[in-house]
């Protein structure tokens, strides 16, 4: 057996949720587009973080709230998610996720969507 893991299945499940979003309506893909940051960007922090803790997500641009937010793994499986909420910033618990590598969807009040890839270590 070859001692490094075939990754294969995580690049081919990260590639479907990546094509999942650029069909979406109004969803910004990358958040280090020059698209994404004229019309806001979104910071998740701390990234990485330990998986006893919670994560705070804000959107950078004055006045802009998360309505609503999406935390899903690499397979785009709905993991937590958020409505209604009309806030500046979240602080989402994620003591329930394992080691990974996750995307957080929030939207704004003008259905405008941003993603960020966060790590928990």
């Amino acid at each position: 057996m070859h001692p490094c893991p075939d990754i294969s299945e995580l690049i081919e499940a990260t590639n479907v949720v990546s094509e999942f979003f650029t069909e979406q309506d109004q969803i910004l893909t990358s958040m280090n587009s020059p698209i994404a940051q004229s019309i806001y960007s979104l910071s998740v922090s701390p990234n990485p973080t330990k998986s006893s803790s919670e994560i705070s997500v804000q959107l950078d641009k004055a006045n802009q709230v998360i309505s609503s937010y999406e935390l899903m793994n690499l397979s785009g499986v709905i993991l937590q998610s958020g409505s209604n909420l009309n806030n500046p910033q979240l602080n989402i618990p994620i003591d329930n996720l394992a080691v990974g590598v996750y995307i957080l969807v929030v939207r704004n009040a003008e259905n405008q969507s941003a993603l960020q890839k966060f790590v928990v270590n």
